[in-house]
């Protein structure tokens, strides 16, 4: 069966216990409930490249292969979530109040979790969900994200996130699984 994927459905920031890299017990999670779209660029080390010449002549090269060091993720969202905006890029959130983070504050890594609905092969009714991908970026660490307010226009943040591999959790930059549903909120 193919894997028909189709809009981005939720994103779950979770908090990192620092003692085994994984995600904490009892630690803080939020959602953004309200995603419109999300990039993920993977980001690569390039390999050197070394060339043996002689008599005007090409004689061997040697070529390293380039590397997956981490991604890139361009997140927007339809609605801009205190709680998981303080999670996410730093700062912090507290009574409807966001205060962003002050120079030297850096944010703490998170694990984040996208979902994309799945759709079987053909001709499917918006409600056909089958499933979904669930990516899991189990290092990332973002950005306050960039507001364009327009006249007659929604503002829609736009988030810079990128994730590396979680070393001392012994997990990859990023692994993807097929789930029947989405988590509850709670």
């Amino acid at each position: 069966m193919s894997d028909i994927l189709y809009g981005c459905r939720l994103m779950i920031i979770k908090e990192i216990d620092p003692e085994t890299g994984l995600e904490k017990a009892a630690g803080k999670t939020a959602r953004f409930e309200t995603p419109q779209q999300a990039g993920i660029t993977h980001q690569w080390i390039e390999g050197q490249r070394a060339e043996l010449r002689g008599g005007d002549r090409l004689i061997a090269t040697i070529e390293e292969q380039a590397e997956l060091s981490g991604v890139e993720l361009s997140f927007t969202n339809a609605e801009l979530p205190g709680e998981a905006l303080a999670m996410l890029a730093g700062g912090t959130y507290a009574t409807n109040k966001y205060s962003a983070p002050r120079i030297g504050e850096q944010p703490k890594p998170v694990i984040a979790e996208l979902y994309v609905a799945r759709y079987a092969e053909g001709n499917n009714d918006a409600s056909a969900i089958v499933g979904y991908r669930k990516w899991t970026f189990w290092n990332v660490t973002g950005r306050v994200p960039n507001y364009t307010p327009q006249d007659r226009n929604f503002l829609t943040p736009q988030f810079a996130i990128r994730g590396k591999e979680n070393v001392k959790a012994d997990k990859p930059i990023y692994e993807w699984e097929d789930v029947d549903s989405l988590p509850t909120a709670g």
